[in-house]
């Protein structure tokens, strides 16, 4: 009996022939052969996430911070920036998955489009 054979779910690469050593997984049960597959496939998912979690842990953070800066103390202050590099990170990283899955999801659009056009464009015959 033959292997199960893994394919991205995005661009259809056989598992062979990923390049990226790092697996991304969706929630959906899907594996994609790289980030920028990942982020294509899931871009929803990421605008959904992005929407729904990053204002509630500014809140939280920016309440925490408040608090600890409150007491004056610099060390608060270096623990308090440190929190807010958190949040900027979590919130950088959905906003770039969303920019690079749109713009894959484009240049395959654009491809298909072009594909499309060259055959209705052949010579028959």
């Amino acid at each position: 009996m033959e292997p199960k054979k893994t394919y991205c779910g995005w661009c259809e690469k056989p598992e062979n022939q990923w390049n990226s050593s790092i697996r991304w997984w969706s929630s959906r049960g899907k594996r994609y052969c790289s980030a920028r597959c990942f982020a294509a496939a899931e871009y929803q998912a990421h605008i959904v996430f992005a929407v729904c979690s990053a204002p509630l842990l500014w809140f939280l953070i920016l309440s925490f911070a408040a608090s600890l800066l409150s007491n004056g103390f610099a060390f608060y202050l270096v623990v308090s920036i440190f929190i807010i590099a958190i949040a900027i990170a979590f919130t950088g990283f959905f906003v770039y998955m969303v920019v690079i899955g749109k713009e894959e999801r484009r240049k395959r659009d654009l491809r298909n489009l072009l594909t499309h056009y060259c055959m209705l464009w052949q010579p028959s015959g």
